[in-house]
């Protein structure tokens, strides 16, 4: 159901480009000069947009991602353009879908409803009810996930950033919802606490059609503890989607075609579907270090 709303703002999506050019950067300097993974703000110095004036910037700098992300936010074409770069191959269903709704300006997704999801992360409290077979339900007086200012320094960029890794919901998830529900599954298939308590990627949103649900977000895959320290942008190796969707099949007594089964045992951890066809041909889940450097989505 997400997908027959458009992001409130393509700044999701630079945001987004913030946060993963901030996990190429020296961990040292992001622990001294970033707020803490665990504790995600969203209270950002805002000034002027930068200025195009004098000589580019350097490429992946602050002022070029500011410039980039100011020309994907305003112009549909140069959005489409970029897109289209980057389909190494077209003819998959992932780059069709694209393709015949992206960045169409007047038609396609672009006139979509736009949709700022409610949504929060999982919390110690949270986990504690699903266990005990309870209902979450958001508050009513919930703050939706963008507070409708664009932000305008790479600061703040990065600050929406990490909301949108840790709280946009990618799709409500009945299978992480089924291993939240149980401690022992959850720890044997990667659904991690961090440090607070809190499951990064798990959170309770509220649907396009008003009811809340357990979804996911991209930290679910893209964060790993270590050392007892949350590390953005760490491919979590630890996750077994296909071994939580058999668990949820079993737990409710569905039967499995024996083939299907067997390929979703093979998965393994550190492994996820990400594609749109009714195949299951799961990849390896990638660190973020490095992305800056690859140009093709497919």
């Amino acid at each position: 159901m997400i997908r027959t709303f458009r992001p409130a703002v393509v700044s999701f999506v630079v945001a987004a480009a913030f946060v993963v050019a901030a996990c190429d950067a020296d961990e040292r300097d992001s622990r001294e000069e970033e707020p803490s993974a665990e504790t995600p703000t969203t209270e950002a110095p805002r000034s002027a947009p930068p200025t195009l004036d004098g000589p580019p910037p350097a490429p992946w700098s602050d002022a070029w991602l500011l410039a980039e992300g100011r020309r994907y936010r305003e112009d549909a074409e140069f959005r489409r353009e970029s897109m289209v770069a980057s389909l190494r191959n077209p003819e998959n269903l992932y780059s069709r879908t694209r393709i015949s709704s992206y960045g169409r300006g007047d038609h396609g997704w672009d006139v979509l409803p736009a949709w700022n999801p409610t949504s929060r992360t999982l919390t110690r409290a949270d986990r504690a009810s699903l266990e005990a077979g309870e209902t979450l339900d958001l508050p009513d007086d919930q703050a939706p996930l963008w507070d409708g200012e664009t932000p305008t320094t790479a600061r703040a960029f990065r600050e929406l950033g990490r909301r949108v890794f840790y709280e946009y919901p990618l799709r409500a998830d009945v299978w992480v919802e089924h291993g939240l529900r149980n401690a022992e599954l959850s720890e044997r298939l990667g659904l991690e606490r961090a440090p607070d308590g809190s499951s990064p990627g798990a959170l309770l949103f509220r649907d396009i059609d008003g009811r809340d649900r357990i979804g996911i977000a991209c930290a679910l895959c893209h964060t790993k503890l270590e050392e007892g320290r949350l590390v953005e942008g760490r491919a979590r190796r630890t996750v077994d989607y296909g071994a939580l969707q058999i668990a949820r099949a079993d737990a409710l007594g569905r039967t499995l075609a024996p083939e299907m089964r067997a390929r979703m045992a093979s998965w393994g951890p550190g492994r996820a579907d990400i594609t749109e066809d009714d195949d299951e041909d799961p990849v390896a889940i990638p660190d973020l270090w490095g992305l800056r450097h690859q140009s093709a989505l497919t």
